[in-house]
């Protein structure tokens, strides 16, 4: 099944497929980005490979609660939810990169 299908087949799922592309998209503008938020004196590659694993860990953590928030909510509450915390995220990466 290609994604159109999926969106077709699942109606109820479109907000959080598209919060999952949206997510990837996001996850890869603030991985190429962790080296700029890290002071000059603490940025190595050992922190930056530390960095990505903890981001790593709360992607997998995040999804593992997203599973158990849905058998609670509908799928377009639990897709708003995480639209609105994909804008808070991008938000406050924004704000320390460019500020």
């Amino acid at each position: 099944m290609n994604l159109k299908q999926v969106i077709e087949f699942y109606p109820k799922m479109r907000h959080t497929i598209i919060a999952i592309v949206l997510d990837g998209l996001i996850l890869g503008f603030v991985a190429t980005n962790y080296s700029t938020l890290l002071p000059v004196d603490l940025k190595t590659d050992l922190n930056v490979g530390i960095l990505l694993i903890i981001h790593g860990v709360g992607g997998i953590l995040g999804g593992t609660i997203s599973g158990f928030l849905s058998d609670y909510m509908t799928v377009p509450q639990e897709g708003n939810i995480t639209f609105l915390f994909i804008l808070v995220t991008m938000l406050v990466t924004s704000l320390k990169v460019y500020v």
